[in-house]
């Protein structure tokens, strides 16, 4: 497999760096189309990262033979540190990748958006084309890793061939080089007020998975683009998604004034009578 390799930041900034070689899989590492998907005649997965600068220069650091630092060793231990990563974000086992696979019985989506997804990978077990944006060096290093990747893939049985994994390293709430309206699915998960800066990438007609932290359900609530269209559950080790007595949720516990300014001034969700995992919005405008 033969994969390209780019620094895409909300800035649109590149880098070039020289090719390097691992076991099991070419890469040059190299300016990215701006488009971030596959351009014509390249492989059937287009992954758009930037690059882990640290670990590639100690690949082609001179010497760096002779100290030991041969590339199939230094490639071991980042897919080590891969592997780690993964496991401290699926401490509950699969618990995230069940969440979307209901998601996605109730929601039509091809395209999704993540920001603030840190290392959660999960999406790209259900969807074929996700988009993650993050500016932790953690999850830079985590998605620059190919093999490490495509192994996450395999074992959740989706065809690394077959799924378009792209990510951004960088700020949400910087304009990214993303398409306005482009994404099926918008996930704002545990990660600020994603839906103020976001939704201008998603489709009208898109949906807007969302849970209660740092207050984003509620202002997705006050949002006039949104409209509830469903709430997840989660009954133990499952999750569902419902679409019935949708008036039931949304319902504050005390008489409350919800704005974007209070929801700005606390940085929390809003107490109310019902809480499922997360809320499903979508966008009508």
């Amino acid at each position: 497999m033969t994969v390209t390799l780019g620094l895409l930041r909300s800035q649109a900034s590149t880098v070039t760096l020289g090719p390097l070689r691992s076991p099991g899989f070419d890469s040059h590492i190299g300016t990215a189309p701006q488009s971030g998907l596959r351009p014509s005649g390249s492989p059937a997965r287009w992954l758009v990262s930037s690059v882990d600068t640290a670990t590639l220069a100690l690949l082609r650091s001179p010497g760096s033979e002779k100290r030991g630092r041969s590339s199939g060793s230094i490639f071991k231990r980042v897919l080590e540190r891969t592997r780690k990563l993964w496991s401290k974000q699926d401490q509950h086992t699969g618990d995230r990748h069940r969440l979307f696979r209901a998601v996605a019985e109730a929601v039509p989506a091809t395209t999704v958006l993540y920001p603030g997804s840190f290392v959660d990978i999960a999406p790209s077990f259900v969807w074929p084309a996700v988009t993650y944006v993050d500016v932790d060096k953690r999850a830079n290093q985590f998605f620059g890793d190919i093999e490490g990747v495509d192994e996450l893939l395999v074992a959740n049985e989706a065809d690394p061939l077959q799924h378009t994994v792209r990510f951004i390293h960088g700020d949400y709430d910087d304009e990214l080089d993303l398409p306005a309206g482009s994404f099926d699915l918008l996930v704002s998960l545990y990660a600020g007020l994603v839906s103020e800066h976001c939704t201008r990438y998603l489709k009208v007609g898109g949906h807007l998975l969302v849970n209660s932290s740092h207050g984003d359900a509620a202002l997705a609530s006050i949002d006039p683009r949104f409209e509830l269209s469903g709430v997840v559950i989660n009954g133990g080790a499952h999750y569902r998604a419902r679409t019935d007595e949708l008036d039931t949720y949304l319902v504050p516990k005390r008489d409350i004034d919800i704005t974007v300014d209070l929801l700005h001034e606390t940085g929390r969700g809003v107490a109310y009578t019902k809480s499922p995992f997360a809320y499903i919005f979508q966008r009508v405008a």
